[in-house]
């Protein structure tokens, strides 16, 4: 099976999975507020008042549009994989599982992954997630291949420093989504390695390295606690 007939499979399985929601649009609502009939008592008010009432509808548009757009970035390969690192510092599986396109039928591997990765946070114990950088590494048949660099603030202040890594598909909608660990390829999977073994040369990786090094030797023994916690 070649690359494209690949990424149509995965956006078949994602269609069945999601069901398509309708987009808010404020310029319908104006248009429906604009066919209200308004009552002369109203009509003949005073304009201090009516300025009020429409000032209350506008305000109200405001705070509905502003909770519609506070979910999952899909306009991009890093808006998606940042929503996704924000999500797990929320422990918000409802979040998470919209970054991979399956807020629906969550696939068993998927979900393992997940509770892997909450635990593992959580061990931790983070007041706070912090993203530092995230860029794409590669672009190749619609699937970009994404770091995202975030510090883990601990409970002493300190920060430990995480990198992870994700191939981000851009689906025929427009719409990006993490591409869940099984329907990783090897060809994917062989390109992952090159690329991230080009990262490892870049400035940015090399900071990455030091602050964790840095972390390691002002903090002996903190894997090994980390690891006892995971029951690893």
């Amino acid at each position: 099976m070649s690359n494209r007939e690949q990424i149509q499979s995965r956006n078949r399985r994602r269609k069945r999975r999601r069901r398509s929601a309708l987009p808010f649009d404020p310029s319908g609502l104006m248009q429906l507020i604009s066919r209200i009939r308004i009552p002369d008592r109203i009509r003949h008010a005073d304009p201090r008042k009516i300025a009020a009432g429409i000032g209350l509808i506008a305000l109200l548009i405001i705070l509905v549009t502003s909770v519609r757009s506070c979910g999952v970035n899909h306009s991009s390969p890093k808006g998606v994989v940042k929503s996704l690192i924000q999500a797990y510092g929320k422990e918000n599986q409802k979040k998470i599982k919209d970054c991979y396109g399956q807020k629906k039928n969550t696939e068993e591997s998927l979900q393992s992954e997940i509770d892997a990765m909450i635990a593992y946070l959580d061990a931790h114990r983070p007041k706070n997630v912090k993203i530092t950088a995230c860029d794409i590494l590669s672009d190749k048949n619609e699937i970009s291949y994404t770091y995202v660099i975030y510090g883990l603030e601990l409970e002493n202040g300190q920060i430990y420093p995480c990198i992870n890594t994700y191939m981000v598909e851009k689906t025929e909608k427009g719409k990006y989504y993490v591409i869940p660990p099984s329907e990783l390829t090897e060809t994917l999977t062989t390109r992952a390695k090159e690329d991230y073994a080009r990262f490892m040369t870049t400035d940015i990786y090399k900071e990455y390295v030091k602050e964790y090094n840095t972390f390691a030797k002002k903090n002996p023994g903190y894997e090994s606690k980390i690891s006892a916690k995971l029951d690893i």
